[in-house]
């Protein structure tokens, strides 16, 4: 259901995005202009400063992206998780754009002289600004609304990343009947990706390190990840599988810490 209507949600959300960008680029250029026209008028707010700054910061923006599409953007996965530092300056800045735009709005409400001294720069950022929150609040609620989509899409395996494994990765995996009375599933009674009790109503799939999985869940995660989720050996390398007290012994304590990721919402795990 979601996968179907993504690609309607994202092409919807395309096209009001590119409307928004040609409506704010067209008050922008009437921005640029009214600056010109009223650079020497006086103002009781720093009106002036608050335009200039706005417009460095829309230039910086347009560099900073273009440079990075045509430097970088070739051997980037759209789908992996930013660095520490992408996000310490997507958040920077983020905060900077809206401490700006809104001490801007602040200042043309407390503005008591500027709409008569400099009245066509006031009348332009006043539009500016307005039409700058009501599109920021847009594409916040929206890229909040397809990360989620995404996110999903993710869990369900309809997504395949870079570090995903190759496919037919599964089917050459090891297929275990299941058996209740059997050592290994008393060991390891649940999937360790959804948390559910192994059954004779569902695959169980077995790594080469000897690790079990539900098949649909090792499936959807093998999309996005090549490695065991336990143990983190690669799942496409034909090693020598682990038994005995040795899988015991590992699984207990690798599956502590992979739910314990999974509850402080590290990662986003493909699942059922």
């Amino acid at each position: 259901m979601v996968a179907r209507g993504f690609p309607t949600c994202l092409l919807a959300f395309t096209i009001i995005y590119a409307l928004l960008t040609i409506a704010i680029m067209g008050l922008l250029c009437s921005l640029i202009v009214s600056f010109v026209q009223d650079l020497h008028c006086e103002c009781d707010v720093p009106l002036h400063i608050w335009v200039a700054v706005d417009l460095g910061s829309t230039a910086y923006h347009a560099i900073h992206g273009t440079v990075l599409q045509v430097c970088f953007s070739r051997d980037q996965d759209p789908l992996r998780p930013l660095r520490w530092h992408e996000r310490l300056h997507l958040v920077v800045v983020a905060i900077f754009d809206f401490t700006w735009l809104g001490l801007g709005l602040y200042w043309l409400w407390s503005s008591k002289t500027c709409a008569q001294t400099a009245s066509r720069l006031y009348k332009a950022a006043e539009i500016y600004a307005i039409a700058s929150t009501v599109g920021n609040v847009f594409m916040c609620i929206n890229m909040i609304g397809l990360y989620t989509i995404m996110c999903i899409l993710m869990q369900n395996g309809v997504l395949r990343t870079k570090e995903g494994a190759p496919s037919g990765t599964l089917e050459k995996l090891q297929v275990v009947a299941f058996d209740e009375d059997a050592k290994l599933f008393k060991d390891n009674p649940e999937c360790s990706i959804c948390l559910a009790v192994f059954s004779k109503n569902s695959e169980v799939r077995q790594c080469h390190c000897a690790h079990i999985f539900h098949g649909r869940c090792l499936g959807n995660w093998l999309k996005v990840n090549r490695t065991c989720p336990l143990c983190r050996s690669d799942v496409t390398s034909t090693g020598t599988p682990l038994t005995g007290s040795a899988v015991v012994s590992e699984t207990i304590g690798n599956s502590r810490s992979f739910q314990n990721e999974r509850a402080a919402g590290g990662h986003h795990y493909p699942t059922h």
